[in-house]
């Protein structure tokens, strides 16, 4: 069984060959490269489930194995249950450890990479303060150690600026509602056939 540790491993470094370029990195971490899903799916889907099920409980103690809670909690349970319900069905686990670690940690003191994906089920939450705090966090993240990494972070302030507009619209996010079999309205069916990157959210 992996330690957290070894699960933080494997999803910012061991998944990856040698010298890959952070842009490709950041577009599997979001979901949006295909070709990595096979790999996570195989070694991360029954942690998804001992941490749903509250096996992995004793990683709350400390920030790091909070973190790899979050990340199979909300990133790879939406890579390996991609296109169905069930990639959601794990989002409000996600969300309060987020809320909680915020508040019970001292958060701006960690690496700017563990910050983002602590934050990011507040980032994609279907409650508007969730996006706000997440934003606030996020655009005081000033201490990127890197170009590529204030890029991300960039990149990850203008979603959660359209997530907010999304949520003004509609008050959900359609794409979800899809997935999770609710009827959509006329304006949010056409909005999900225009609008595909939300599909991986």
């Amino acid at each position: 069984m992996f330690s957290a540790d070894e699960l933080l491993g494997f999803w910012f470094c061991g998944l990856f060959e040698h010298g890959t370029e952070f842009t490709e990195k950041r577009a599997v971490w979001v979901g949006s490269r295909k070709d990595y899903h096979g790999t996570i799916r195989r070694r991360m889907i029954s942690y998804t489930t001992l941490a749903s099920e509250g096996v992995l409980d004793q990683w709350q103690m400390f920030f790091k194995g909070r973190l790899a809670l979050i990340l199979l909690l909300d990133r790879i349970s939406r890579v390996c249950y991609r296109g169905s319900a069930l990639a959601h069905q794990n989002d409000s686990l996600a969300l309060k450890l987020s809320r909680d670690t915020c508040r019970q940690f001292s958060f701006n003191e960690e690496p700017v990479l563990d910050k983002v994906f602590v934050l990011f089920p507040q980032l994609v939450s279907e409650r508007n303060a969730d996006v706000m705090r997440s934003l606030d966090l996020l655009q005081g993240f000033t201490n990127c150690p890197s170009e590529d990494q204030s890029a991300f972070v960039s990149d990850l302030i203008s979603l959660g600026q359209r997530n907010l507009r999304v949520l003004e619209k509609f008050s959900r996010y359609p794409h979800r509602a899809r997935l999770q079999g609710k009827p959509l309205s006329p304006e949010e069916q056409g909005f999900v056939r225009e609008y595909t990157w939300q599909d991986w959210m």
